[in-house]
């Protein structure tokens, strides 16, 4: 699964998930392994990341001001 990366243009809707990423960010930061699976669980489950082919089954989406960065398994999800 290789990174995608890419600019991020925020929508104003993203101003409620921003501080799970911000939590996110800081765990990796700090390297605090555990907590950071406590809080990216919240936002797997909470989010969907879309292929060309339809929602993908698992992915690691990453947001930090105006980066994203992003990788999927390349099965689709489950129906």
């Amino acid at each position: 699964m290789p990174w995608q990366r890419g600019r991020f243009l925020p929508e104003p809707v993203f101003s409620q998930f921003k501080p799970w990423f911000d939590e996110v960010n800081a765990c990796v930061e700090a390297e605090e392994f555990e907590r950071f699976d406590d809080a990216y669980d919240r936002i797997e489950s909470s989010l969907t990341l879309v292929s060309p082919s339809g929602p993908v089954a698992e992915f690691l989406l990453h947001i930090d001001h105006d980066r994203a960065w992003f990788r999927w398994d390349g099965e689709p999800a489950a129906s």
